[in-house]
């Protein structure tokens, strides 16, 4: 039988398929933490030979530098949930944390979500799952925008959104995931928000809204195979968790959207529309009108378009990142110049 760590251990589980230097920065960034972690696991799912080969050098140079890392490869390409899962098994940490190999963390983000965490554990029995804000930022390493909520975890709220977001900034009690069965590993897309659907009834959710997270959106990279994977996906976590639960007791509009959004990235008008106009029939305050105003909505979309949801999505970014370049001009600048500083980390070692 595995020996368990020591209480509030933590295993990082890396997820990682054909990166070596965006690996190196997401090690280095483990490696500076300000609370160490126990081991980290890396999963790698079966990259090319000659690429293997490369990561293995560099988990050496990291192992040099006080790294415990475990290195497991999959048998063959087998995706990240399985990844993720297999890393679960392997972890003998009692706080699994996730990371992206293409994602990095501030240097205090293990630290701080501890503390609070050990300030809730002092008020519950429950197991823990807490995550943090982020910073989004873009291929180039400029900051997209400042994410972070304050909404508090119930089946209600994380059936209607997505709001804790991206596993990179999530601390989690591996039993906790193990009680859930871990990740569902016929999903392509959307395996974190099925994830805390399945948790949040297990767990108290400790939130961090400060950005802890540096979460690197690449955004050009296989629109239409990503749009159908996700579309798959929403499918089946509506199937499964959203329809059972009842729409009507949902802030269901969002969940149109997600859906437009899909169905406009693989080409299809008709959907489009149709998931559009259910959306916008159904925000605030124009829902308990829902019904009467789906056909007109749909008529004028049929009529004029529908824009391109995905870009009105990247210009909100925009105009929230506005809103906080302008609260503090001075510090925002200090925060990108960090941000590059550690994203260019890999270039050190």
């Amino acid at each position: 039988m595995k020996q368990r760590a020591m209480k509030n251990s933590v295993s990082v589980i890396v997820p990682n398929f054909n990166r070596v230097d965006q690996l190196k920065c997401c090690l280095h960034s483990i490696l500076h933490q300000s609370h160490s972690v126990l081991e980290v696991i890396i999963i790698d799912d079966f990259s090319e030979e000659w690429v293997y080969n490369k990561i293995l050098k560099v988990v050496e140079e990291f192992r040099g530098e006080g790294l415990n890392i475990v290195v497991d490869r999959n048998f063959r390409n087998l995706g990240a949930n399985f990844s993720r899962n297999r890393g679960i098994d392997l972890a003998q940490g009692d706080f699994i944390a996730f990371i992206d190999s293409d994602d990095a963390w501030l240097p205090q983000k293990l630290e701080i979500q501890l503390k609070a965490i050990e300030d809730r554990s002092n008020k519950t029995s429950s197991f823990i799952l807490s995550a943090t804000g982020r910073y989004r930022v873009d291929e180039n390493g400029s900051i997209v925008c400042i994410q972070s909520s304050l909404k508090k975890l119930s089946l209600n709220s994380i059936l209607s959104s997505n709001f804790i977001g991206s596993l990179s900034s999530v601390l989690v009690h591996r039993e906790a995931l193990l009680a859930v069965g871990g990740f569902d590993e016929q999903l392509g897309a959307g395996q974190d928000w099925d994830l805390y659907i399945r948790l949040c009834e297990k767990v108290d959710f400790v939130n961090v809204p400060d950005p802890l997270l540096i979460y690197v959106d690449h955004q050009g990279q296989r629109i239409t195979l990503n749009s159908r994977k996700r579309l798959q996906s929403h499918l089946r976590i509506y199937a499964r968790h959203i329809r059972p639960y009842g729409v009507r007791e949902l802030d269901i509009h969002k969940i149109y959207e997600i859906f437009a959004e899909d169905y406009q990235g693989l080409g299809n008008k008709n959907r489009t529309e149709h998931f559009l106009a259910l959306s916008l029939a159904n925000s605030f305050p124009f829902r308990v009108l829902g019904k009467l105003l789906y056909y007109p909505i749909r008529i004028w979309l049929c009529c004029f378009g529908a824009q391109d949801i995905r870009m009105k999505r990247y210009e909100r970014y925009a105009k929230l990142l506005r809103r906080q370049k302008y609260k503090d001009i001075q510090y925002f600048n200090e925060t990108q110049y960090k941000i590059m500083k550690i994203l260019n980390s890999d270039s050190r070692m």
